[in-house]
């Protein structure tokens, strides 16, 4: 298992997820966290030296996704957006579909950004803005009611 740290940063992630792609290494062999010790089953393997031998051409609609889909912070977010890295450079565009299941979790990422994750952290620590429940209220989305009915 390779594990690495992009440190909340998409351009660093790129790079990283490039020389993966460029190796051939399956997703199902790496894992991003905040240290290896996220994954009790990974080994602080180093990157393969060298771009690789696989050069894959992706659309760019595909990178301007997954960097907005990297905004959510969430768990596995990295590890989701190489995964869809990985199905289209294999030629398997359906990836990016939201009739796909990997797809789905990435349009919904990519809608939610970074505002659910980042607005239950402000609400278990009291530190909402005056107003910000109305602001959200507003929005579109899934409503879920109390008692976590959905409305």
């Amino acid at each position: 298992m390779i594990a690495l740290d992009c440190g909340d940063d998409f351009a660093i992630w790129r790079g990283q997820a490039r020389q993966l792609l460029g190796h051939g290494i399956d997703p199902a062999t790496v894992t991003w966290g905040q240290t290896w010790m996220d994954d009790l089953l990974a080994v602080p393997t180093p990157l393969p030296a060298g771009p690789g031998p696989f050069h894959a051409r992706v659309p760019a609609a595909l990178l301007a996704q997954l960097e907005q889909a990297g905004r959510y912070r969430g768990e596995q977010r990295w590890n989701l957006l190489y995964e869809v890295l990985w199905r289209v450079a294999h030629g398997d565009r359906t990836a990016m579909l939201a009739g796909d299941r990997l797809g789905s979790e990435l349009q919904r990422r990519i809608r939610q950004g970074p505002l659910i994750p980042e607005l239950v952290g402000q609400a278990r620590h009291g530190k909402q803005r005056d107003g910000q429940a109305l602001e959200i209220g507003r929005q579109q989305g899934k409503r879920i009611g109390a008692g976590g009915t959905d409305r």
